[in-house]
């Protein structure tokens, strides 16, 4: 089962408009490809290249980590764990070549409950996956939201 909204046949959001274009599936697909030719399993992972509206260049990653459909990070005790998969995103050669400026990972439980959106700009990013950045400085350019509660019960990754 698809976790866009659109699947769920819910109304339009402001921010769904947003990206009036249809996502680019062959990016999402070529993405997805190229992770497992990497050796990454993307069991539980969802992936969308959506354009920017209004002829404005460039595109949106999201990508949906779902832990009920069977995604698992590689080392679930890393601490980062989160942080490093938006470094593989962003880093990726289909990133690049489809235009991506801002890449986003929604993080869900065994119960496909959201625990945690987070989001940056592929340029910091990349510039923090390889070392040009300062955590600090890069934490300054990462927004998102976190599920407070997850993290008392044992739900973070």
């Amino acid at each position: 089962m698809s976790p866009l909204p659109q699947s769920w046949g819910l109304r339009r959001s402001p921010a769904e408009r947003a990206f009036e274009p249809e996502p680019d599936r062959a990016a999402s697909v070529a993405l997805t490809l190229e992770l497992e030719e990497a050796g990454i399993d993307t069991r539980g992972l969802f992936l969308y290249v959506l354009p920017y509206a209004d002829g404005q260049q460039g595109a949106v990653l999201y990508a949906v980590l779902d832990d009920a459909e069977g995604f698992r990070f590689p080392d679930r005790r890393n601490p980062d764990a989160v942080l490093d998969y938006l470094a593989l995103l962003a880093v990726a050669e289909t990133t690049s070549a489809s235009g991506v400026q801002q890449v986003a990972v929604d993080y869900r439980d065994s119960s496909g409950n959201q625990i945690a959106v987070l989001t940056a700009p592929t340029q910091a990013i990349v510039a923090f996956a390889q070392g040009q950045m300062s955590r600090e400085d890069f934490m300054q350019e990462l927004e998102g939201k976190i599920d407070l509660a997850s993290l008392t019960i044992g739900g973070v990754p």
